[in-house]
């Protein structure tokens, strides 16, 4: 499957012919196994329409975002993300930043505030693979600040979001 139209043709296809399982005169057992079935595809359509489009379009950071929200908050997501960083060519997106603040926000958020500077210092590095530039940098800057600021119980976060 290369486009997501053509995952809905081959989705639907699948979701009939379960149907056609189902209603057919198979005993209980058998019914019951098509069901479990039809009712994991649907849960993970979702899913695996975003597995077509990050096939399709690997540099497209707005899918890798929108795929990493399938995932529960905490190590899924934050696997999901880094996979997303390792697959996404910075060459070819203008979004990388926004890739990296939401990977270290994941780090933030799970209590990881030296990964996830990190991760930040890393993107924000003038020694990066490919260096961010103007809103990017400041965007990614901002975020990271914002984070600081946020840390609540730290005497020198305000330092901190200075730093930045």
């Amino acid at each position: 499957v290369q486009t997501v139209h053509d995952f809905g043709v081959v989705f639907e296809a699948f979701c009939r012919f379960l149907e056609v399982l189902v209603e057919s005169n198979v005993n209980g057992d058998e019914a019951e196994l098509y069901l479990a079935v039809y009712g994991r595809v649907l849960r993970d359509r979702p899913l695996l329409a975003s597995s077509v489009l990050v096939r399709a379009h690997p540099n497209r950071v707005e899918h890798w975002l929108d795929r990493a929200e399938l995932f529960e908050a905490g190590p899924a997501r934050v696997a999901e993300l880094e996979r997303a960083v390792k697959s996404v060519n910075p060459v070819k997106t203008v979004e990388m930043h926004r890739l990296w603040l939401r990977l270290a926000e994941q780090y933030w958020v799970a209590g990881q505030r030296d990964d996830a500077r990190e991760i930040l210092a890393t993107a924000a590095s003038p020694k990066a693979s490919v260096r961010l530039q103007g809103d990017d940098l400041a965007e990614l800057l901002v975020g990271w600040a914002q984070m600081e600021l946020a840390e609540k119980g730290s005497g020198d976060a305000t330092q901190r979001a200075l730093d930045v």
